[in-house]
């Protein structure tokens, strides 16, 4: 696990939303995988107002991901989640629920939109046309996480 890897997962308090996680929660590496899972929880513990996504996320981590690291790490994210929500004042918890659930639907009409186009180009694609889009789609996410990882050692 890259160092720069590292510092931009510890540092998930500067991440807009969960989505920058959620990347890394289905990279190659357990490591990478488990650290996610952690800094997510981590992130709500700082206010990230994504709570139920975030539960949703290490539910399906817990559920799917094969590795025992990534599974343990997932259930001491659970902790941290439930730490921070049982020190939450009830009032604040219901902000961040409805600012999270008015995010969530916004983000939902995006992504149906995106998943519509996407599944109509994605009709007309052979299969060999498909797998060169994955393949395309894993070249960008790997260029990107090597730019963030060059980025984190600009900082340093």
């Amino acid at each position: 696990l890259s160092y720069g890897c590292q510092l931009g997962l510890q540092k998930s308090g500067d991440f807009a939303s969960a989505n920058e996680l959620e990347i890394y929660l289905a990279d190659d590496m357990s490591d990478v995988r488990a650290l996610a899972a952690v800094s997510l929880a981590r992130s709500v513990q700082l206010g990230l107002p994504y709570i139920d996504r975030v539960l949703k996320l290490l539910s399906i981590s817990f559920r799917k991901d094969p590795s025992k690291k990534v599974k343990r790490a997932v259930i001491e994210a659970l902790h941290i989640v439930d730490a921070a929500l049982c020190s939450m004042p009830q009032e604040e918890d219901g902000a961040m629920r409805e600012e999270a659930d008015r995010t969530e639907k916004e983000r939902e009409t995006i992504g149906q939109d995106v998943y519509h186009k996407v599944a109509a180009a994605a009709d007309h694609m052979s299969d060999d046309d498909r797998r060169r889009a994955l393949e395309a789609t894993r070249e960008a996410l790997r260029r990107r996480r090597e730019q963030e990882n060059a980025t984190a050692k600009d900082r340093l």
